[in-house]
């Protein structure tokens, strides 16, 4: 099976009123296709919006129809064609319902590199080492690090609602596009399409019970954060950091964002910011110390560089008593 065929299967499909179909019109997005995994955006003006579960129906009877025993990912978004300069449609405005989840803490920072991820893999594990059930959400659309650091798996099967079975690793229920989409490709989309897939990672993945949903974000203060804050209700967030100017002023402006959207921000972790030296035992800060407080937010911790990974258990063992 390989792309080309997949586009010819799809351009059998036409919208009700149109001549052309779904592919010459431009709405297939971002396909890829892996072994029998097939996966696409399906990205429809707005004003054709009633037409998409429709739509994404054809499009997947006509793909079952030539490949049956494929695994179809379909992400649905739409978007408005402005005539002059308008605001863009980032999914709908259906507020996000999670009832089966007690907890959801989003995990975020100001830039990129500070190690925001392994953070929220470190802090979900110590929920779950106190006997929490937790799962780990890898929002980060555009560089997706779970599979990195859980390791690569095959998309998550289907249930019979066709909703998405997350898998479950060490015992934490994880959830990322990273499964979804060649790692070796560029996730090259438009701000609607990146908050259509991160809406459908929440409603389309069969979520179990859990006492704490752990958001890994992307870094900055754009579309999936503002979105999330006005969509989810997010019992709070982290920032996480590394103790130098540049890094400290991006996550002031983080903070700023959830504070300005009314997510209570429990505190800050400096990353990265001291080692042990394994000849002396002497403690070197690589950043100027104590910069955290300037935030005027709690200091949860100061992790090491530690490449081991041997003394950060404890640590996050702290954090999570923090929150």
């Amino acid at each position: 099976m390989r792309s080309d065929d997949v586009l010819s299967v799809l351009s059998r499909v036409f919208p009700d009123g149109e001549q052309k179909d779904i592919v010459t019109l431009g709405w297939v997005k971002g396909l890829v296709v892996q072994g029998n995994q097939v996966g696409f955006v399906l990205d429809i003006p707005h004003k054709d919006a009633p037409q998409l579960p429709t739509l994404k129906d054809r499009a997947e009877a006509a793909l079952k129809q030539a490949y049956p025993i494929a695994t179809l990912r379909i992400v649905t978004t739409t978007h408005t064609v402005p005539r002059a300069p308008k605001t863009i449609s980032h999914g709908s405005s259906t507020p996000i319902v999670l009832p089966q989840i007690r907890r959801i803490l989003a995990v975020a920072s100001g830039k990129g590199g500070v190690g925001k991820s392994t953070v929220a893999l470190g802090i979900a594990r110590a929920l779950k080492d106190q006997g929490q059930r937790v799962g780990l959400l890898d929002l980060d659309i555009f560089g997706p690090s779970l599979p990195t650091l859980l390791g690569a798996l095959p998309p998550p099967p289907l249930n019979e609602h066709k909703k998405m079975i997350p898998h479950t690793i060490d015992g934490l229920t994880v959830q990322s596009i990273g499964y979804m989409v060649d790692p070796a490709k560029a996730v090259i989309w438009r701000g609607p399409m990146v908050m259509g897939a991160v809406e459908q990672l929440f409603r389309d993945t069969a979520w179990p019970p859990l006492d704490t949903l752990v958001l890994d974000l992307p870094p900055g203060t754009g579309d999936v954060q503002l979105t999330l804050a006005q969509k989810v209700s997010l019992s709070g967030a982290i920032l996480v950091t590394t103790p130098h100017d540049l890094a400290m002023a991006d996550a002031r402006r983080a903070a700023a964002m959830f504070q300005k959207m009314q997510v209570p921000v429990l505190g800050v972790i400096e990353n990265m910011a001291f080692f042990v030296c394994a000849t002396c035992d002497a403690v070197h800060d690589v950043f100027p110390a104590g910069q955290a407080p300037a935030l005027d937010l709690p200091l949860l911790a100061r992790l090491p560089l530690d490449p081991r990974g041997d003394t950060l258990g404890p640590l996050f063992a702290q954090i999570v008593q923090k929150i």
